[in-house]
């Protein structure tokens, strides 16, 4: 008789986060369905640090998958990490192995990932990264690293920017200068724009909108927030959360079960 699942052979993954959504839920537990994987995946309600803390050390995983902002919180409680993470200052991926934790940063695959697809030009394009947070900083170190020429940084605090280590030719703005410089590409690694009380701001004067050829919004809002509707609206090319949320999503898979998925499948069974 076959058992099933749950069961107490079952693998068991984890999201923390302050306030969890599904999308992370949907995409791993469709995946191990497609394969027939005895794991499940729960996201789990977590914004205390030590919470956190007690959860990763003593709860039996085998993954787990971190929001804001634990990614930075936690970077010194494991015990390995990805060359990545190191980098960034920001893990959002964590495997537990013989009871030793191994953090990963899976945001950079994702950015670094869509970026080669949008085929931009490195000479023309010019960027400007909103936050100053571990998405920032690691959006901040794709776009370094794929070697794009001239980029713009912005936040309310500039002085979180201290131990990055940015190339001279790139450039901190003050947060009421954001909207004056002449970028054509906009990277939203703020909070503005996610579900709840921002869903209807924008990280940018709305009359400055038409002027990005291509906008990357980090954040996740099952209805569309302002920005994706003005972009909308002036056919402008927007990606959302979703997406970059689905890529990073796949490397954690891999990570979790050392498995391959086919993409198109997951994606018409989660409805992406």
């Amino acid at each position: 008789m076959k058992l099933k699942t749950p069961n107490n052979k079952t693998l068991l993954c984890i999201s923390l986060a302050s306030f969890p959504g599904n999308t992370g839920s949907n995409l791993h537990n469709s995946g191990y369905k497609i394969l027939g994987l005895n794991y499940i995946y729960l996201p789990i309600k977590c914004s205390n640090h030590n919470n956190a803390l007690n959860i990763i050390k003593n709860l039996e995983f085998k993954g787990c998958s971190l929001s804001m902002p634990l990614k930075q919180k936690l970077l010194n409680s494991l015990d390995k990490l990805d060359t990545i993470s190191k980098k960034t200052g920001s893990v959002n991926t964590i495997l537990k192995k013989q009871n030793k934790l191994y953090g990963f940063n899976t945001d950079y695959y994702a950015l670094q990932r869509l970026l080669k697809e949008k085929k931009l030009n490195l000479k023309n394009s010019i960027i400007l990264i909103l936050g100053n947070g571990g998405v920032a900083r690691t959006s901040y170190e794709v776009v370094k690293d794929v070697g794009f020429k001239t980029v713009y940084l912005s936040s309310r605090n500039l002085k979180k920017y201290k131990d990055w280590e940015l190339k001279k030719q790139h450039k901190l703005i003050e947060w009421k200068k954001r909207n004056l410089t002449n970028s054509n590409i906009l990277i939203n690694a703020t909070p503005i724009g996610m579900k709840g009380a921002t869903t209807e701001k924008i990280p940018v004067s709305a009359r400055i909108v038409k002027k990005f050829h291509k906008i990357i919004d980090f954040t996740v809002n099952e209805k569309k927030n302002n920005l994706e509707k003005k972009a909308t609206k002036l056919k402008i090319d927007y990606t959302s959360g979703y997406k970059l949320s689905f890529y990073q999503g796949l490397k954690q898979f891999n990570i979790y079960t050392k498995k391959k998925i086919n993409e198109k499948k997951l994606m018409k069974i989660i409805k992406l």
